[in-house]
């Protein structure tokens, strides 16, 4: 069932930019509840910086699930200031090196 996203498996390092500055990035991504969800967690740590004097420290939750009755692969994001964002995969390429996800809900 997760062949086309078992690639995120793993915990993945990186720097870039957004909004609040320049920051770090750590995620990581793992099979949980006898491999029904794919569970990642996301902190995006933005230090004091001219743009944000304060830095920034970001972070949430995700769940991947399968909707059987959809056919779709669901992403569920819980973000710790307190919203949820839920999203489908609208579109993938047949090798699934690239993929758009829908937003349906915020």
């Amino acid at each position: 069932m997760w062949e086309p996203i078992s690639f995120l498996i793993g915990k993945w390092e990186g720097v870039g930019r957004g909004q609040p500055g320049s920051g770090k990035y750590e995620r990581s991504y793992e099979l949980v509840l006898n491999d029904q969800f794919i569970f990642e967690r996301n902190k995006s740590t933005y230090p004091p910086q001219e743009q944000n004097p304060k830095g920034e420290v970001h972070e949430n939750w995700g769940f991947f699930s399968y909707d059987k009755g959809r056919k779709y692969f669901v992403y569920r994001q819980f973000h710790v200031e307190g919203f949820v964002n839920q999203f489908i995969l609208e579109t993938h390429s047949s090798d699934f090196l690239s993929f758009s996800f829908l937003s349906e809900s915020i």
